[in-house]
């Protein structure tokens, strides 16, 4: 993470010092290392925003141009930043502006529905959901993975449209109780 005024304006949730510095041509990009300006940034500024929860500078960020879809270079992007958080009314933001709540930069990434599934947070899997993330990119995973989701969540994701593996839909017709 950087520590150049511009972030550390963001961090403190300093507006005006955040503005007067894209005024003077902060990138809303992030900043690339000088020895491998190739390589994506470790954070981005709207990421930043997101982490130290200062909506109104991300809000800000995002008027100005910031992709809600920019990603680091560990995969991560403003959503699954505000979903890693459980921040509802920062994964509201992302989502308004155009966040993908598909978006994946790869394989191994957990979306932002596996994320919040994981992680047992209903409120962001019923906003993600109606949003239109796909069900099917947690429920196509294996059941160990599954194990992790806990009962209401898991019903949700079936309710959705999401086709789970035939075991987990026996354990649910049997009444197996499910975390």
């Amino acid at each position: 993470m950087s520590t150049s005024p511009f972030y550390r304006a963001i961090q403190a949730g300093n507006l005006p010092l955040v503005q007067r510095l894209l005024a003077a041509g902060a990138s809303l990009e992030g900043e690339r290392d000088r020895l491998t300006p190739w390589l994506l940034p470790q954070s981005t500024p709207l990421i930043e925003a997101i982490r130290s929860h200062h909506l109104p500078i991300a809000a800000l960020l995002l008027e100005l141009g910031a992709d809600p879809n920019a990603f680091t270079r560990t995969g991560t992007t403003p959503l699954a930043a505000a979903v890693q958080l459980d921040d509802d009314e920062a994964v509201r933001l992302l989502l308004e502006w155009g966040a993908d709540v598909n978006f994946k930069t790869n394989a191994q990434m957990a979306s932002p529905l596996q994320r919040a599934a994981y992680d047992g947070q209903e409120n962001l899997v019923r906003l993600l959901l109606a949003h239109g993330a796909r069900p099917d990119t947690v429920l196509q995973n294996d059941v160990s993975s599954l194990i992790r989701i806990r009962g209401p969540i898991l019903q949700m994701l079936i309710d959705a449209g999401g086709r789970a593996p035939d075991d987990i839909l026996k354990l649910l017709r049997d009444g197996a109780a499910l975390p």
